[in-house]
């Protein structure tokens, strides 16, 4: 038998009067054409992003009426040092990322050196452990 998809001598010819290999194909391509576009996943989620905005304002708050916590009145501060970290929470269930013990107002220079002189800033009171 002919199919009329193809014009191709065909041993079975199914039910809808064509063969297998066109059914197969249509399949395929309303499947294609059925499909829908894939949102593409929040690069912040809703909670975190609630946190943000808390964060956001404290941040200018604590710049805004502070000196830099290592040089003092030589210099404006213009990041956050997280002192214990920002990720997880503390003892009453508030998020690390705004709570203000543990932000410090430096400079960039500072923030650089107690970055990259952990266990001196440690000794300084500038750093905690994080894992306690």
């Amino acid at each position: 038998m002919i199919c009329p998809q193809c014009n191709e001598w065909k041993k079975a010819i199914e039910r809808n009067g064509n063969c297998a290999d066109c059914n197969h194909m249509e399949r395929k391509v309303s499947k294609v054409k059925a499909a829908e576009p894939k949102k593409p996943i929040k690069k912040v989620s809703d909670v975190r992003r609630k946190e943000l905005d808390v964060y956001a304002r404290i941040r200018n708050h604590i710049l805004m009426n502070n000196w830099c916590a290592v040089h003092g009145r030589n210099c404006i501060p213009t990041q956050i040092h997280h002192v214990k970290g920002r990720v997880g929470v503390n003892e009453n269930g508030e998020p690390m990322l705004t709570d203000r013990r543990y932000l410090l107002p430096v400079c960039a220079e500072a923030h650089r050196w107690i970055e990259e002189h952990p266990r001196e800033a440690k000794e300084q009171g500038y750093s905690e452990s994080r894992l306690t």
